[in-house]
């Protein structure tokens, strides 16, 4: 499906659209929600008010939300939509404060993407507070890690279609690879 960018509305239904297919990967009725942020021209889009829930294959239950705030900008005749922030959180509760693995990239301190992990080393260093590195992560490399990795029950069995193709979409039209400091 094809969704115009002639305006700046339509742009933002569109950036929505695509990433709701993804959502709808792992869970039938979860939705992403859009609001205006306090910035004038800032906008998100998230999962809350509250956490999806999704079943894994051995009956197990983790919890996801996911926000990703975003600007519209004019680009030769199209409407195009400009990522500011993301943050990716999984946990085995409901509360996703608690998290096991937190992505995020927000402009606030460090501007880097990084990663938080729910972890305690031998030496009872505790990852959880720690900015681990990363490269941008898309929110399709999330719910893949996911499906793959924690066995979460895909909600369709197309999933891997619909991932890659969303994938692509935002591979096709990111600005930007990786850490500010490229």
């Amino acid at each position: 499906m094809r969704l115009h960018g002639e305006t700046e509305s339509a742009a933002r239904e569109r950036y929505k659209y695509y990433l709701q297919q993804a959502l709808s990967c792992i869970h039938p009725s979860a939705y992403f929600y859009i609001g205006k942020q306090p910035l004038a021209d800032e906008w998100a889009l998230s999962t809350n008010p509250i956490p999806i829930p999704l079943q894994t294959r051995d009956g197990g239950v983790l919890y996801l939300t996911a926000t990703q705030s975003f600007r519209t900008k004019r680009q030769k005749r199209e409407w195009k939509v400009s990522t500011q922030a993301y943050i990716y959180n999984v946990s085995e509760w409901a509360d996703t404060r608690d998290y096991m693995f937190a992505w995020h990239w927000h402009p606030s301190q460090p501007p880097e993407c990084h990663l938080h992990v729910s972890a305690e080393l031998s030496n009872h260093m505790k990852l959880d507070k720690k900015h681990l590195p990363t490269a941008r992560v898309s929110f399709e490399e999330v719910l893949r890690f996911l499906i793959e990795e924690f066995d979460v029950e895909p909600a369709k069995s197309e999933w891997q279609g619909v991932l890659a193709e969303t994938q692509e979409r935002y591979e096709r039209h990111r600005s930007w690879w990786g850490s500010t400091r490229d």
